[in-house]
């Protein structure tokens, strides 16, 4: 798979780009991360999740440090589906439900990763997050156009990425931009 491919296939729900050092690896992601999801989605504590993610303006400390928890549940309850434990990509699903808000920097959640402590898996998804929520409009802000969206994240406005991960996602969305008949 080429690097261009990278946004495309971060950000659908169904795969998830795993880079290594020589090569770019498409991963299907199990039914444990699925599974995951539903899971939370049926919880109870969901709902007040949901209120704090469709407020309207900024977030409160404490409604931010509500809203972190999301990293640290969605693992609690991967870990409740132990069919799956043995499935060899559950680490990769772990990884990524818990870690996709670190930052390069350290200063992400929950367990302020920073550099090389960050797998790289966990980072392809957290840039598609953050580009899926800049292009999107949110109740707390209109979208941004992708000239505008990519200036954010180049310059770390909305958290810091490795270059090579952001030159990835420019190109695979120009890629994209250029349609079928010219790829």
């Amino acid at each position: 798979m080429q690097s261009e491919q990278c946004v495309e296939t971060a950000a659908r729900r169904d795969t998830i780009l795993v880079v290594d050092d020589v090569e770019l690896n498409r991963v299907i992601l199990s039914e444990a991360f699925r599974e995951g999801y539903r899971l939370l989605e049926a919880e109870n504590g969901r709902q007040a999740l949901d209120q704090v993610l469709n407020k309207p303006g900024r977030l409160t400390a404490e409604e931010f440090e509500l809203m972190k928890i999301h990293t640290v549940r969605g693992c609690e309850l991967l870990e409740q589906i132990p069919q799956y434990h043995s499935n060899p990509l559950f680490r990769y699903a772990y990884d990524i439900c818990r870690h996709h808000h670190e930052r390069v920097d350290g200063r992400g959640y929950p367990d302020g990763l920073k550099g090389e402590e960050l797998s790289i898996w966990s980072q392809v998804v957290a840039l598609a997050d953050v580009y899926d929520a800049l292009t999107n409009k949110r109740v707390y802000k209109p979208a941004f156009t992708h000239e505008k969206a990519m200036e954010m994240i180049r310059t770390g406005q909305c958290g810091q990425f490795q270059p090579a991960l952001v030159d990835a996602l420019a190109q695979g969305l120009e890629h994209h931009a250029r349609g079928p008949e010219t790829n």
